[in-house]
């Protein structure tokens, strides 16, 4: 049994569920797989659903159970479990931390997951102006780990402070356009969730379509089209971004197999690759700015991140985004068929 009479682990006011658990349990010495099991003598429900979805169970009446398991009360409970956003990260892929952040929290034990950090769009610490990285574990989780994964990353596990100087500088020495790109795009997000559910009409989508464009064109960047391939059309756009290629790099994801949507996007483990979407939907949308003498988001070299990724998806990729398109407001629509146009003229000339 676990002891409830250790004192009791509060959890942090931007603290994820999960992580909140991982740290109430390892203060009364007990393994996670011990909590779950008491869970399921109260809910068997519930125990499936924190092992599938550990941080926003949906199993109903879940935080009552909880509650009489954990001595917290339950409204409590149900406000640490609220999503920050619609699109929030796959549970497996929820390893991005700010490491300048966790070493802020001192002791490996008092380690903990923000719920920001959740976020699929949220790539950047913008307390600590850091990139966000991709970690194994943190906090207790580093006991569910192998020895293996421990000694490859024990810096990170108990001095990740001594790691930010290394990643600050690098972060500085990305081309300014290219981080404001991304800025920019968190920023745009965030607008477009804020109008989403304040001016949602009865398809669900406010009148601009801005929410939905991004996740149609953050689908395409990060979808492998062809069955065989390995390689994200987001990856053509490394070259371009090769000053930054610490924080912005191209890497390989197992083929995706199942319908196009923004799972793919928000099961992305490495939060350089999302990083590398959003600067490139961001690049995109400039061409549908309503203003014709809007002032471009990237000049130059960086310019060409849409147009590179545009160059290489097949024909399948915009056969699904001209589908998606018709939903899209009518001034913007026509925009897919002259990035299709320009990415044929493109690709002749590379030929």
């Amino acid at each position: 049994m676990i002891n409830l009479s250790n004192p009791t682990v509060i959890p942090h006011h931007d603290e994820t569920l999960s992580s909140w658990l991982m740290r109430w349990a390892g203060d009364r010495h007990t393994h996670r797989s011990d909590l779950l099991g008491m869970v399921a003598n109260v809910q068997i429900e519930l125990a499936d659903a924190l092992k599938s979805e550990p941080d926003f169970p949906s199993a109903p009446g879940w935080a009552r159970s909880l509650a009489t398991v954990i001595g917290m009360d339950a409204d409590d409970l149900d406000r640490i479990a609220w999503p920050p956003s619609p699109w929030v990260l796959a549970p497996d892929a929820r390893c991005s931390a700010c490491v300048e952040c966790l070493g802020e929290d001192g002791d490996i034990t008092a380690q903990y997951m923000r719920q920001l950090w959740t976020d699929s769009w949220r790539t950047l610490c913008l307390r600590h102006d850091l990139p966000l990285v991709q970690v194994p574990a943190f906090g207790w989780g580093w006991g569910l780990v192998g020895n293996e994964v421990r000694r490859a990353h024990k810096t990170l596990m108990r001095r990740p402070y001594t790691l930010v100087k290394n990643l600050r500088s690098a972060w500085e020495a990305t081309p300014s356009v290219l981080k404001e790109a991304v800025y920019g795009a968190e920023m745009s997000l965030l607008e477009a969730f804020g109008e989403h559910y304040t001016h949602a009409g009865k398809d669900g989508h406010a009148a601009s379509g801005r929410l939905r464009v991004w996740e149609d064109l953050l689908v395409v960047c990060t979808t492998n089209w062809q069955p065989w391939s390995d390689e994200l059309p987001i990856s053509a756009a490394v070259p371009t971004l090769s000053a930054g290629r610490r924080f912005f790099r191209g890497l390989r994801a197992p083929p995706f197999e199942g319908d196009h949507n923004l799972i793919r996007f928000r099961s992305l483990e490495d939060p350089s690759i999302r990083r590398m979407a959003l600067a490139c939907v961001a690049d995109a949308l400039q061409n549908m700015a309503s203003r014709p003498t809007a002032e471009p988001l990237m000049k130059g070299k960086a310019r060409k991140i849409w147009q590179d990724v545009a160059t290489v998806l097949p024909p399948n990729a915009w056969d699904w985004l001209s589908l998606r398109a018709e939903q899209w407001p009518t001034t913007w629509r026509h925009w897919v068929l002259d990035w299709r146009r320009a990415a044929l003229v493109s690709s002749k000339k590379v030929q």
